[in-house]
């Protein structure tokens, strides 16, 4: 029972993310590029509080993987967002700005691919070193035909 209210907190946290977001962008019209950036933070934030709220109220297991993931997601752009604006706030020179971004945004890639998929998703980390020993095969000792079988998990 705590866990909906923890999951309704999260889900009043999204839309007052979102609501704020948008007020300020409305309201504050003389503050320049900050404006955009703040627009940016409330909608990674709500990715973020939506889709882990919206993981506990989903009763089948097997599909809790899929706000996971936007949850996931939202966590990713909300670090490559803060990483822009720091960039752009300390004025670094645009080719490196580049280089930076690009390089994180390969790890945003990279990261929603890994972790963002079903299999990982339902995974404990425990088994982890098993799955990969499952892809490779391993020797089994029971008979002389079967050389090589992929490891059950």
């Amino acid at each position: 029972m705590p866990g909906v209210f923890l999951n309704l907190i999260l889900v009043s946290f999204a839309t007052l993310s979102l609501a704020s977001g948008f007020s300020f962008f409305f309201r504050e019209k003389e503050s320049s590029y900050i404006r955009l950036f703040t627009i940016m933070f409330s909608g990674a934030n709500f990715f973020i509080c939506a889709g882990y709220s919206l993981m506990g109220f989903i009763p089948n297991v097997d599909f809790a993987y899929i706000p996971r993931f936007f949850g996931l997601v939202g966590i990713d752009v909300f670090l490559l967002f803060e990483l822009v604006f720091l960039l752009f706030e300390l004025k670094v020179r645009q080719g490196i700005q580049t280089v930076i971004i690009g390089f994180f945004s390969l790890y945003v890639i990279f990261d929603a691919v890994i972790f963002g998929q079903f299999i990982t998703a339902m995974l404990p980390l425990s088994r982890l070193p098993f799955c990969f020993l499952a892809l490779i095969g391993t020797k089994q000792k029971k008979s002389a035909t079967t050389k090589y079988s992929a490891l059950k998990l």
